[in-house]
């Protein structure tokens, strides 16, 4: 019976441990969202319900178009293309036409009279704008290939965490836990019928637990590893692959 007594004081004391690890995380999480520390937290959602995994390459292809990085160059992209505009209207010549009459001419007394004027523009500073433009849009337009380059591969490092995590809590709910709840029950049909002693069901107990504290944990680590691929893709991972 010591050892039994043993055993539940080191579940309470796990149990207060693990307590402590929640209200540090409630703690930090309220001054994250600059709140008070001891505010109260309405979660939303279970830590067993796993969403579909994204497809990476539609990942990369979304961070490209909605996330921080590749909007600020577009937006740089489009003002090197608004200088290049205006610098190439600087060389188109301006064609002025005109009509009138004319009198009192010694060879014609009344008639019509045409004009037109053609305006060529001398500016090699709008050529010189010109190129520092193209310049620079070529210059972006190599950041644009280094960006997707560094995407694709934080993503894909990413996205290898999050598969095996994913993997892991599959092996968790394929094997271990139901294994661990079986053997359990196996113990408790047992002892209740005195074939076992205390010892094996608590023993068998405990195994259960330290297996949902395991599956517990490899959940954490999956849904770490996708806020991770989340933040690093600048988007977020609503649905899973299309």
């Amino acid at each position: 019976m010591k050892q039994a007594g043993l055993g539940v004081g080191r579940a309470e004391a796990s149990l207060k441990a693990l307590s402590s690890d929640v209200g540090i995380a409630r703690g930090e999480l309220n001054l994250d969202l600059g709140r008070e520390r001891d505010a109260p937290v309405a979660l939303a959602g279970h830590l067993e319900e796993r969403p579909a995994l994204p497809d990476l390459a539609k990942l990369v292809e979304r961070a490209m178009s909605e996330g921080r990085e590749a909007r600020e160059l577009r937006q740089r992209v489009g003002v090197e293309e608004s200088r290049l505009r205006l610098a190439r209207t600087g060389w188109i010549p301006d064609l002025t036409a005109g009509a009138g009459a004319e009198f009192n001419d010694p060879e014609f007394s009344v008639g019509p009279q045409f004009r037109l004027g053609l305006s060529i523009p001398i500016l090699y500073r709008k050529s010189a704008e010109q190129a520092q433009a193209r310049a620079a849009l070529e210059v972006l337009s190599r950041e644009r290939e280094a960006l997707r380059q560094r995407l694709g591969t934080s993503l894909s490092s990413a996205f290898a965490r999050v598969q095996a995590a994913d993997g892991q809590v599959g092996l968790y709910v394929a094997s271990l836990v139901p294994s661990a709840r079986e053997v359990r029950e196996l113990y408790r049909d047992s002892y209740r019928e005195g074939t076992v002693g205390i010892l094996n069901l608590v023993d068998a107990l405990r195994s259960e637990r330290e297996v949902q504290l395991g599956y517990a944990r490899a959940l954490f680590d999956f849904h770490r590893a996708l806020a991770d691929l989340e933040q690093q893709a600048g988007v977020e991972l609503t649905d899973g692959p299309a």
